[in-house]
């Protein structure tokens, strides 16, 4: 089976799966996200991209109001709030965990989890296996 090419936005140069795939140009600095924020937010931002990256190979792409985790799809968004972060992930399965804050269901067998993140101690082996499992879903 053949590869199916990627395209390239003539506008911003991000590359999709899909040609003319709907996205925002608009792009931000990683600085930008952490202005006015607490200084532990973005240790615990580090923290996380640091245990990640241990595993996984991404790239970050800082867009206005979110930071994507990019593999050849985009497999985490995080949301930088001015206590803590929240991070969003898919999952083939509901989760009917205390500390999953919100879950969405997208399609038949996709849903999207969204968990706080408040302190080092919730970036634990379960919350990044669950990272994991949404890299080989949709990180691919």
């Amino acid at each position: 089976m053949k590869k199916r090419e990627k395209w390239t936005c003539p506008d911003c140069e991000r590359s999709f799966k899909h040609p003319n795939q709907w996205h925002s140009c608009t792009t931000q600095t990683l600085e930008k996200h952490f202005e006015g924020k607490s200084l532990e937010v973005k240790e615990l931002f580090d923290e996380l991209v640091k245990a990640l990256a241990s595993d996984l190979v991404f790239t970050l792409t800082p867009l206005k109001s979110e930071i994507y985790l990019r593999a050849e799809s985009n497999f985490v968004a995080i949301y930088v709030r001015k206590e803590h972060l929240v991070i969003e992930f898919a999952n083939g399965l509901p989760f009917m965990e205390e500390r999953i804050h919100r879950t969405q269901q997208i399609s038949k067998s996709l849903y999207i989890h969204h968990v706080k993140i408040r302190s080092h101690h919730d970036i634990d082996e379960q919350f990044l296996g669950w990272i994991n499992e949404a890299y080989e879903l949709t990180g691919k």
